[in-house]
């Protein structure tokens, strides 16, 4: 049976002397938040992991949410006992955004707050979304975290109605709304992804958003409020999850296809491939179609040659699936 939602996050593990090659993985189930540990030779995901994280750094304590700090039911008249309330039991993503110093996941709580849900687990500042929609990238900077830049993405409704996408600063904690307009979308329900990368023919990296309307997926440069569409990408599902990373020099782009199968283009040199398949490894067989309600989350690895691609298979029993790509040189 397809689950009611699948919001899925991911992130690599910083190698220590005791273990390399895991990735941490966030998912929804029954509206709470799991975290669990993962490594290329997992079938399923292990048990979920509470406590302190591998590189140990004392302040990132990867505590899974919610905990008692959740929204809980109204009190009724006469009075009744108060019980806890599952607050993510209509979210349908999670958004990570991962620097040196820290990994952070993001999501919107079913009464629409924007929350950080790891490390900790709290709402953001005066940080209200209009969907449950919501997407994350960082900037490491060489003077330390102190430095870091951590935004993010989330859909709102301005004063006249209209759908747009505010932009989150995490240390000035406050949102500006971009001029992106949503309004055209008639399922309300886009996807958003972001990272840093430099524009064409320039060396500073900026923030872009990526979003879909109806069967088009854009790429939205934030501080020139300009977007273009991605004209190679066909045979979108609608809504489709995006998903995106870095992986030798190049950025790919993830999607499902209007038959859930999983997809993807790259980019360098400023231009964007053709939408492709996933393709199968050698003498194997296809990346499993996607449930009609999964999420998309990736992880790269340059140094094993890799990008692992985090969803939830049609027909699987299991809460998040993985497929390895091996990705031809």
């Amino acid at each position: 049976m397809p689950s009611k939602n699948s919001a899925i996050a991911s992130a690599p593990i910083p190698p220590t002397k005791n273990q390399s090659g895991n990735n941490l993985v966030w998912n929804v189930a029954d509206g709470y938040v799991q975290l669990a540990r993962r490594t290329d030779k997992d079938d399923n995901l292990q048990q979920p992991v509470v406590g302190k994280p591998p590189h140990d750094k004392p302040d990132n304590d990867l505590i899974a949410a919610p905990d008692n700090r959740a929204p809980l039911t109204k009190p009724a008249d006469p009075p009744v006992e108060t019980k806890q309330v599952a607050p993510f039991q209509s979210t349908w993503s999670f958004a990570e955004a991962v620097t040196p110093s820290l990994t952070r996941v993001f999501a919107v709580r079913d009464d629409y707050a924007v929350c950080l849900i790891s490390p900790g687990y709290h709402p953001l500042k005066r940080a209200t979304a209009k969907t449950f929609s919501i997407a994350a990238c960082s900037k490491p900077d060489s003077d330390g975290p102190d430095h870091e830049k951590v935004l993010v993405y989330y859909v709102v409704e301005d004063d006249n109605s209209d759908r747009r996408v505010a932009e989150y600063n995490i240390k000035e904690k406050r949102a500006y709304i971009l001029s992106t307009d949503l309004s055209s979308d008639p399922s309300d329900a886009t996807r958003l992804c972001a990272i840093y990368y430099a524009p064409p023919g320039e060396t500073t990296e900026e923030p872009y958003i990526f979003f879909q309307k109806k069967d088009k997926i854009f790429e939205y440069r934030t501080q020139k409020n300009s977007s273009s569409e991605l004209t190679g990408i066909t045979d979108l599902r609608s809504p489709t999850p995006l998903a995106i990373c870095r992986f030798n020099k190049k950025v790919y782009l993830f999607w499902l296809s209007s038959t859930y199968r999983l997809m993807y283009s790259s980019r360098s040199a400023g231009q964007w491939t053709s939408g492709t398949t996933v393709p199968a490894p050698a003498g194997g067989h296809q990346p499993f179609k996607a449930d009609t309600q999964s999420d998309l989350s990736v992880v790269a690895d340059e140094e094993k040659g890799q990008i692992t691609i985090y969803y939830k298979q049609v027909d699987s029993d299991n809460e998040v699936d993985a497929y390895v790509w091996k990705v031809a040189p």
